[in-house]
């Protein structure tokens, strides 16, 4: 499968992942698909496994995250630069999106839309 890296520059330490977000209802993911974050993109090296898209038709409750404070948060401490690894094209064609927004306090909640390829 191809992937894609998506880049975020030095996201800081004790960030959160979350996966409760304003766009929760259009989180559509290959099914068993495996997103990493990676502080070294070019080796794939410092990995670790975020979530799984589980299903014939993920939706927030199939999001499983491995590194995890309380459900549906994954918290990585880090003062590296980030990348967020995922793939290119979906089934149907269009590419999974996956958007960061931080807040004053360090919480990143995850976006994610299907976007077109040409995006």
């Amino acid at each position: 499968m191809t992937n894609s890296t998506y880049y975020f520059n030095n996201l800081g330490k004790g960030w959160r992942l979350s996966l409760t977000g304003n766009n929760v209802a259009n989180i559509i993911l290959d099914p068993g698909v495996t997103y990493y974050l990676c502080f070294n993109a070019s080796t794939l090296a410092e990995c670790h496994m975020l979530f799984t898209a589980n299903g014939a038709a993920p939706v927030a409750a199939d999001l499983t995250p491995t590194t995890a404070g309380k459900a549906g948060v994954s918290t990585i401490m880090t003062d590296k630069d980030a990348y967020i690894v995922a793939p290119t094209v979906d089934a149907a064609g269009l590419k999974p999106q996956l958007n960061f927004l931080l807040d004053g306090m360090g919480v990143a909640t995850v976006y994610l839309s299907r976007v077109s390829p040409a995006y």
